[in-house]
C-alpha cells in the first residue's frame, strides 16, 4: 500500500525500516520501530522529526525523538474522540504525541481547542487544515488532465453504469471486529435488497474483516466485494458514489470535498468537525439507525442535499504550504539563536 502512494506522488524513500510482519501485534510493532528507527536517527542526526496522525509508528518515533532531544513536529494534531478505547490505540497515541511534540499542526480550530484544554502552549499550535485535502485536490487535478487514466478507472469499474447511484463502503476498525462488523454487514445486505441500490465495498485484507464480509455479503448480487483499491481508485469511487458508509478517519475528511454525505459506523469519532457541520452522522453499529438513515438519504432529496452541501471543514488544500512556511520560520529562528550564541 505504501508503494502505491509513493508511485502516485513521485516520492523516493531514503530509508525503509521494513517493519511490517504478518500477524504482528501493537507491542511487537512498538519494539520494531524502537530498534530500527534508533539507528536511522544516529546515522542522519535530523534537526526535526515530523510525525503524522495517530499510528503506533508516529507515537514511537515521537518518543525516540524526545529521548534524542530532537524537536517533534506533529502533523494532524489535536484530534480527540474523548474515549481511550475508541479508536484504540490511536487515541492514546495522539494524546501522548501532544505531550512529546514541540510544534502542533492542527487541521481545525476545534482540534486546536482540544490542545488548549490539555495546556499545550498556544504559541506552538498552528491551525493549518489537513494535508489529506491537499492530496485529494492534487489527485483530482491529475485525473482530470489525464484522459487515459480516467478511461482506465472507468473500465476497471465498468460494472457501475454512468450516473447510476451506488453506496461506497469501507470498514476496518479494530473496535468493531466481530459483532460490530457483523451487524453493519447484515444491514448493508438489507439496504441493497430493499432499496435496490448497488453497494461497492473494497474489503480490508484483515481476515477478521474479509472472512466475515464474504460470509454475509458474497451471495448478494447488489453488493460488489472488491480487493483493496489504491488511492487514485478510491478517489474515483468517492467522486462517483451517492454517499458513503465508513469507519475510516481519512475518508471522513475526503468525502465532504466531493459533497458526499457520510454515515460513520463508529460510536465516537476524533473528527467531530464534520459531524458538527452536518456533513457526517455518527450511526455506530446500530442496525436500525444505520438502515433508517441510509434509506432516508436514498429517498429524501432534501435530507440528502442538507448533508451534501455542508462543505468540508478540514481544509482548503493549502495545509502543506502553511506547514512549510512555519517550519521555515522555525528554522530561521533556530539559526539566528545559534549565531547569537556563537557571537557571544
Amino acid at each position: 500500500m505504501v508503494s502505491q502512494m509513493l508511485t502516485l506522488f513521485d516520492l523516493q524513500l531514503d530509508e525503509d525500516l521494513g517493519l511490517m510482519q504478518k500477524g504482528q501485534t501493537v507491542e511487537s510493532l512498538t519494539l520494531a520501530v524502537m530498534s530500527h528507527l534508533g539507528k536511522v536517527l544516529d546515522d542522519h542526526k535530523p534537526d526535526y522529526i515530523m510525525v503524522q496522525g495517530d499510528t503506533t509508528s508516529a507515537f514511537v518515533s515521537g518518543l525516540l525523538a524526545y529521548y534524542s532531544h530532537i524537536p517533534v513536529l506533529h502533523l494532524e494534531a489535536g484530534l480527540r474522540s474523548g474515549d481511550m478505547t475508541k479508536p484504540w490505540p490511536e487515541e492514546a497515541n495522539r494524546r501522548l504525541l501532544a505531550v512529546l511534540g514541540s510544534q502542533h499542526f492542527a487541521p481545525t480550530q476545534l482540534d486546536a481547542d482540544n490542545l488548549a484544554k490539555e495546556n499545550i502552549p498556544s504559541g506552538s499550535v498552528h491551525v493549518v487544515g489537513n494535508t489529506v485535502v491537499d492530496a485529494l485536490r492534487y489527485m483530482q487535478n491529475k485525473i482530470s488532465k489525464d484522459d487515459d487514466l480516467h478511461n482506465q478507472l472507468k473500465e476497471k469499474f465498468s460494472f457501475l453504469e454512468e450516473g447510476e447511484p451506488f453506496i461506497l463502503v469501507t470498514g476496518h476498525r479494530r473496535e468493531s471486529h466481530g459483532g460490530g462488523h457483523a451487524a453493519v454487514f447484515k444491514v448493508l445486505k438489507k439496504i441493497a435488497n430493499e432499496c435496490q441500490i448497488k453497494i461497492v465495498f473494497p474489503v480490508h485484507l484483515n481476515p477478521l474483516v474479509k472472512d466475515l464480509a464474504d460470509e454475509i455479503l458474497s451471495d448478494c448480487p447488489q453488493v460488489f466485494l472488491l480487493d483493496p483499491v489504491d488511492y487514485i481508485e478510491m478517489q474515483y469511487l468517492l467522486k462517483s458514489c451517492y454517499f458513503v458508509i465508513t469507519d475510516s478517519g481519512g475518508i471522513q475528511e475526503e468525502a465532504p470535498t466531493y459533497g458526499k454525505p457520510l454515515l460513520v459506523t463508529r460510536e465516537v469519532t476524533e473528527r467531530m468537525a464534520g459531524v458538527l457541520n452536518g456533513s457526517a452522522l455518527l450511526v455506530g453499529t446500530d442496525a436500525k439507525k444505520l438502515f433508517d438513515h441510509a434509506k432516508k438519504l436514498i429517498v429524501d432529496k432534501e435530507y440528502y442535499i442538507s448533508m451534501a452541501q455542508s462543505g468540508n471543514p478540514y481544509g482548503d488544500g493549502l495545509a502543506a504550504q502553511r506547514v512549510c512556511e512555519i517550519i521555515s520560520d522555525l528554522d530561521q529562528s533556530r539559526r539566528n539563536k545559534t549565531e547569537e550564541v556563537v557571537n557571544e
